[in-house]
């Protein structure tokens, strides 16, 4: 996992859920954001995808080890893991997180809530991102986005600016397509995304609100504490129902 800061929700959160709604006993342990790479190939850990900068193996948190394997099994990228603990222990407790027949569309939902809201909440969040970490990992942070984007964090929308008020204008909007397609499922009473039981997809938007309930964020004239703040009683407060549900499985272990 990543340094113990507000920065690691974005990444320990959707694989903490699981572990915990799963039953399943598990250590974890953290590292820096410099140290993931070095410490990630030194165990064999597979990346999850390239860097935009120079097409270069890209390697994220989390990931796993399981011990109980004939050999000890590492996988990584919060998806990948979740199928691999669905299929390697099948008689745990808690919600089947892959129905039979859902996983293309908890896949398409996925790529619509990453396309949309998350991408206009980052946005809000990345430039509060680096006074979160600890400040060995900071000015690393503030340097590799910089060559991802291009430009300073601080510009992406500053305070005050119609870029900032574009773009919480269109996370209300994406949020309310989210609303439309959770209230769709009728069986579920529009409070989960599939049946009356929690699957992937609900871990992951729940794993995202805690991120964005983490950082600090505001605008001028209106100081909204953090992103969750300013979202959570939106769609008749059904993301903050959403997120209480989840309270008892967000422990660490």
């Amino acid at each position: 996992m990543p340094d113990a800061s507000s920065q690691q929700l974005a990444y320990r959160a959707l694989l903490r859920l699981v572990l915990n709604l799963k039953s399943i006993p598990y250590r974890t342990e953290w590292l820096s954001y410099p140290s993931i790479e070095p410490t990630f190939k030194s165990l064999g850990v597979k990346p999850t995808g390239t860097k935009l900068m120079d097409g270069t193996p890209r390697y994220t948190c989390p990931a796993i080890t399981d011990p109980t394997s004939p050999t000890p099994t590492r996988v990584s990228d919060s998806f990948d893991i979740a199928v691999y603990l669905e299929d390697a222990y099948p008689s745990a407790s808690g919600p089947k997180l892959f129905p039979e027949g859902t996983m293309e569309e908890q896949v398409e939902f996925m790529k619509l809530f990453e396309e949309t809201a998350t991408k206009a909440a980052g946005t809000l969040i990345m430039p509060e991102t680096s006074a979160s970490l600890f400040p060995e990992c900071a000015e690393w942070f503030e340097r590799s986005r910089q060559a991802v984007f291009g430009s300073p964090l601080s510009a992406l929308c500053p305070q005050g600016s119609a870029k900032r008020t574009e773009i919480l204008a269109n996370l209300h909007q994406y949020l309310d397509k989210i609303a439309e397609i959770y209230d769709s499922n009728t069986e579920g009473g529009g409070e989960y995304f599939y049946g009356k039981d929690v699957t992937y997809a609900d871990v992951f938007v729940v794993a995202h609100f805690l991120f964005w309930k983490a950082i600090p964020c505001g605008r001028e004239g209106a100081d909204i504490g953090t992103v969750w703040n300013w979202v959570e009683e939106r769609n008749g407060g059904k993301w903050k129902r959403m997120l209480e549900r989840f309270e008892p499985f967000l422990q660490d272990h």
